[in-house]
């Protein structure tokens, strides 16, 4: 009988096919994942922030109780609900029960007359308007206006009268949420090491570029977080200041109302001073009200504006345009999480750009120029000018 013949070697074909597929398969599972977690890419976010900003508080309490992570991790969180939920909840309260009082008294203000006692006292100061121009302009432009505004400021009212208790009652989707973040955060203490191997095995970068892009989003969780604290402390304190200065009752509740509504994007501060303007306009006339205006736009909303982006940056070195950029790119694309993922992107690139030309081009960065010994330049500063530079050189190529 012949014996069998030999079996053939796998055909280096057939093996790379089974890998090309494996590879679709396996990318196709992790898009899955993606997908399927989107809709909790918030919670996640904001549970691995809270982790990375308070590790060194549960490295703490490990070492006090002598490795029992799950122990350190409960006393980390109950550290967080007593030092920041509790008193946010404290503030929620007390801005519920002023809030009706302010609702109260402003539907009283639209009510009783005195927005058409302000429009009249405007419509005296201003001068008439010629005889040619009359008939493109409509009769008492300004009436309308009022009677306009306060009907929608009316209609508002109800609005948010009838779905406040929704707005600030427990419901099933912050339920889910609340659970998923905890258990999130849970994981990420007692686990991290574990979490970071994960995806430093799902990259396919070097684990040093790896360790890299950890580093900048630990820098900026860290950052961001004491950049809206800060600001938004400083920004209820100079409005406090200018309400003060006008004269305008509850000037503490109205200076930390302002402080937490400094979180709420594109609108931010404009939902207490508005409502201040128009109560001081109407009680103490146009130049008190102009200049709560005045002073909320150029005082206190520039706090916002620069000191946030300063804070951000901290010890990153980027570039503060680019700094800039990136926060208010990312507010207006995802609203308040942008604040955390515009310059997260802004420092990934500046990061990738720089091992790029350090590994890749050989070439240093931030490297003193000139016999003066200028200090090194940060990443983005640098990225700037060699951009500007290559500018330069195809304008005068094209020239």
């Amino acid at each position: 009988m012949p014996a069998p013949d030999d079996p053939s070697p796998a055909d280096p074909r057939s093996q790379a096919i089974q890998d090309r597929w494996f590879y679709i398969f396996f990318v196709a599972s992790l898009v899955g994942v993606v997908v399927l977690f989107y809709p909790f890419r918030y919670v996640l976010l904001f549970a691995a922030v809270l982790a990375v900003v308070t590790w060194p508080l549960f490295n703490w309490l490990t070492v006090k109780m002598k490795g029992r992570k799950t122990l350190a991790a409960l006393a980390t969180l109950l550290a967080v609900v007593v030092g920041v939920i509790v008193p946010m909840a404290a503030l929620a309260r007390l801005a519920w029960r002023e809030g009706a009082q302010l609702v109260q008294r402003g539907t009283e203000l639209l009510e009783g007359g005195q927005i058409r006692a302000l429009v009249d006292q405007v419509k005296g100061r201003l001068p008439e308007v010629p005889h040619w121009a009359q008939p493109y302009i409509p009769a008492d432009p300004l009436d309308a206006l009022a009677d306009a505004a306060r009907d929608t400021a009316l209609g508002l009212v109800d609005v948010l009268t009838a779905r406040a208790a929704g707005l600030v009652g427990f419901t099933a989707e912050a339920v889910i949420d609340g659970v998923l973040f905890i258990f999130t955060v849970m994981v990420l203490y007692t686990e991290g090491p574990a979490v970071l191997r994960f995806f430093r095995r799902l990259s396919p970068l070097d684990d040093a570029y790896n360790e890299k892009l950890f580093g900048v989003f630990r820098s900026l969780a860290q950052n961001v977080v004491v950049a809206s604290l800060a600001t938004g402390a400083i920004q209820g304190m100079v409005a406090a200041l200018g309400y003060s200065i006008a004269g305008v009752d509850r000037v503490a509740f109205l200076g930390i109302m302002t402080g937490i509504c400094s979180f709420v994007p594109l609108v931010g501060t404009g939902i207490v001073w508005v409502p201040v303007a128009i109560g001081v306009g109407t009680a103490d006339g146009l130049g008190w009200a102009a200049f709560v205006v005045v002073w909320s736009l150029v005082v206190t909303t520039s706090v916002d504006n620069v000191a946030k982006p300063l804070f951000i940056r901290g010890d990153t070195h980027i570039h503060p345009l680019l700094v800039f950029l990136g926060v208010f790119a990312g507010l207006a694309w995802m609203g308040i999480p942008g604040i955390l993922v515009g310059p997260l992107v802004v420092a990934g690139f500046l990061a990738l750009y720089t091992t790029y030309v350090e590994d890749f081009l050989g070439e240093p960065i931030g490297a003193p120029e000139g016999e003066g010994g200028d200090p090194p330049a940060s990443p983005g500063s640098t990225w700037l000018r060699s951009a500007w530079q290559g500018l330069r050189r195809r304008l005068g190529g094209a020239s």
